[in-house]
Order: structure tokens, then C-alpha cells, then sequence
């Protein structure tokens, strides 16, 4: 996996104050909507930001170390992935969707 220059696996930008609520919305949202898969990805993504480490995130959630590792991967890219297109956007453009596959 690789790692931001601080030794985390998540860099600043997916830390901020800003992507931390867009990750509980999220929660709430795939709740609602009886999404497991997303739901168990985004509280393992929230969980390891706040400070928990992967083995006990994938106990709780039921899954492997690697899946949790793969999650972290994904959001990674994700949070890159929409700072590099609002950057090409108009202001007023919607953010990007949190629809990928876990």
C-alpha cells in the first residue's frame, strides 16, 4: 500500500474536517439504503482516520486485513481523484458520487 509522506495511509486532504462529515453522511446514507458493503467500507475508512488500527477494524466489521487495506486504498484514490477534478471545475459543479464498488 502506499503511504502519504506522514507514514498514514490516508493523506491530509481525505483527514480533513470537510471529508470526515462527507464519510458520516455516507454512513448514514448506505445505512438507509441497507448497503452493507459500502457501509462496513466507509465506518472501516472513518474508523482507521480517527485513529483505529486495520486488525481491529476488520475484526469488527467481519472481514480480512487486507480487505480494510484495500478500502483505505480505494479512498485514497478516491479524495485524489475528486481534488484533481474540482480543481478543473466551475465552482458550482456538484462533488463526485460515492458510488464505486467496495
Amino acid at each position: 500500500m502506499a503511504r502519504s509522506k506522514n507514514g498514514e495511509a490516508i493523506g491530509e486532504r481525505g483527514r480533513s474536517p470537510s471529508s470526515r462529515k462527507k464519510l458520516r453522511r455516507f454512513i448514514r446514507q448506505r445505512a438507509k439504503e441497507g448497503n452493507l458493503d459500502e457501509w462496513r467500507r466507509d465506518r472501516a475508512v472513518l474508523g482507521y482516520i480517527e485513529g483505529r488500527r486495520v486488525v481491529d477494524l476488520a475484526a469488527e466489521l467481519d472481514v480480512i486485513r487486507g480487505t480494510v487495506n484495500r478500502w483505505l486504498q480505494w479512498y485514497e484514490a478516491w479524495v485524489s481523484k475528486a481534488c484533481s477534478q474540482q480543481s478543473r471545475r466551475a465552482p458550482h459543479a456538484n462533488s463526485p458520487t460515492h458510488s464505486e464498488a467496495s
